[in-house]
């Protein structure tokens, strides 16, 4: 067999730009990929949103970030089986 032609490598030339240049760019406005999240632990956060755009299903965010740990209570009831009192044992323990 013989070898493939390679494709052509175009570079992408842009200017570096500040966050705060970035949100004021109108083409990032007109896609609405910044929005505001209200965040359950942090508040209002802003943030980047998934590119694309689905008329059926558009895209969400539930939240921003969590704190480190923030969902422990939940994946040792799930995984372990381990309730509020067994979790509090073993933080009084210093286990977790």
């Amino acid at each position: 067999m013989g070898r493939r032609p390679s494709a052509p490598i175009a570079p992408v030339v842009a200017p570096i730009v500040t966050p705060e240049e970035t949100f004021k760019d109108l083409n990032w406005a007109d896609r609405g990929i910044f929005t505001t999240v209200d965040d359950p632990v942090f508040g209002p956060v802003i943030i980047a949103q998934s590119q694309y755009k689905l008329t059926e299903t558009p895209p969400r965010t539930k939240w921003a970030c969590r704190p480190t740990g923030y969902d422990n209570g939940f994946i040792y009831l799930k995984y372990l089986a381990y309730g509020p009192e067994k979790l509090s044992a073993l933080k009084g323990a210093g286990i977790v």
